[in-house]
């Protein structure tokens, strides 16, 4: 195949498996999220060097354990950069808005952020190796200083108001 085909190829394979994430996150489908991961990833939704989660079954495990507490979610990927370090290697940058309604009386739950992820080919196709979430800002969640900024260039760490 053309080598620019199969960027094109490829390229579009690591943007479907992406959307699979989303679709299997708001379906709350944990065995259908972790099969976008390798059995070895690492993965960390905001929570600074601290909140690693090593490992595809571990990862299940948190998974499991942070969708039980929503009764919906909606998570939309835009705006996604991929770069090629080879044939067998890209990393990518998404933005991402999450919306996610507590099973309690809590009021919704909204993350503004981008993933950071490492994608490798497998002989199951393109799987993420990495996945690290930085937060523009956040709405009824944990407080900003628990997430993991961005990194935007300005006096400001969000955009939105504090949570409340």
């Amino acid at each position: 195949m053309d080598e620019q085909l199969l960027r094109l190829v490829d390229h579009q394979a690591i943007v479907d498996a992406m959307y699979a994430y989303a679709t299997a996150v708001d379906l709350n489908r944990p065995d259908e999220q972790v099969k976008v991961f390798t059995e070895g990833c690492r993965v960390n939704y905001g929570a600074g060097d601290a909140g690693w989660i090593h490992g595809r079954e571990a990862l299940r495990e948190a998974l499991r354990a942070a969708l039980a507490e929503f009764v919906a979610t909606n998570h939309r990927i835009t705006n996604i950069e991929i770069d090629f370090a080879g044939a067998d290697a890209a990393t990518a940058v998404s933005s991402v808005y999450a919306w996610h309604r507590y099973a309690d009386d809590r009021p919704d739950f909204h993350v503004f952020g981008r993933y950071h992820d490492v994608w490798e080919r497998t002989a199951d196709g393109w799987r993420m190796s990495e996945r690290r979430l930085k937060v523009a800002g956040a709405i009824n969640g944990p407080d900003a200083d628990e997430l993991e900024p961005i990194g935007r260039n300005s006096s400001s760490s969000s955009f939105l108001p504090p949570n409340g």
